[in-house]
């Protein structure tokens, strides 16, 4: 198993201990709406519908990486008329910092009106070889601000800087600490070459495997039948 350290950055230290600004596993924060959303439909032992709940494609999500959350209270306000920004935070020691809209939105056909960037108080030492890619929150539909997503060559710069792109028509919004902000999946760096091959009966074989891992069973059929 590889190992990923968290370190408290200089001018930050005993913010380590304020458990509700930590990086923790992706597992913690599935979405609020998920929480409600049965597995499967219908009375019986067989399941009429099943739910996103049993989809690999959506819960295999929450297994990978993790996530950093807000370190403290941020307010963010943008004033779309004269392009003003203006941020603050509860935490004096953490300052933001502000992307000319000449380094992204005025090239960018989108929501984005302003970008917003915190220095992380945690830096993160990963295996060599590996990178973080930055991920917005999936499915959380939030109309104010999300993160832009980015890949950090990790094992060579370990302190992280979180984008917010700010998408509302408020004049003002409020990121609570704790909020998850983004996730993080480290990977290894790795080239793959790309080519085109016949159908043989090995992959048959193999394609009707994956068929029946994730059929074979009423529920949960994708977890049992595979391997982590």
């Amino acid at each position: 198993m590889k190992k990923i350290d968290f370190v408290i950055r200089t001018g930050f230290e005993g913010l380590e201990y304020i458990e509700n600004s930590k990086p923790r596993e992706s597992k913690h924060f599935y979405p609020e709406w998920w929480k409600s959303v049965p597995t499967k439909l219908g009375e019986g032992l067989i399941p009429h519908t099943r739910t996103v709940k049993m989809c690999p494609s959506f819960s295999d999500i929450y297994n990978e990486g993790f996530v950093l959350v807000s370190p403290c209270d941020i307010v963010l306000r943008y004033h779309e008329p004269t392009q003003l920004w203006q941020w603050e935070s509860s935490m004096s020691q953490l300052e933001l910092e502000v992307h000319g809209t000449n380094q992204f939105v005025n090239w960018v056909d989108g929501p984005v009106k302003a970008i917003f960037k915190i220095p992380f108080p945690y830096a993160v030492f990963v295996p060599k070889g590996y990178n973080l890619r930055q991920v917005p929150i999936i499915y959380d539909y939030n109309p104010d601000w999300h993160v832009a997503y980015g890949v950090y060559k990790a094992d060579q710069v370990p302190e992280l800087t979180i984008q917010i792109m700010y998408t509302s028509d408020k004049k003002e919004i409020l990121i609570k600490q704790g909020t998850p902000l983004c996730q993080m999946i480290p990977y290894k760096r790795e080239k793959f070459s790309y080519g085109f091959t016949a159908l043989k009966e090995k992959h048959i074989r193999k394609i009707k495997a994956g068929w029946y891992r994730a059929t074979s069973k009423f529920t949960y059929s994708h977890v049992k039948n595979t391997e982590e």
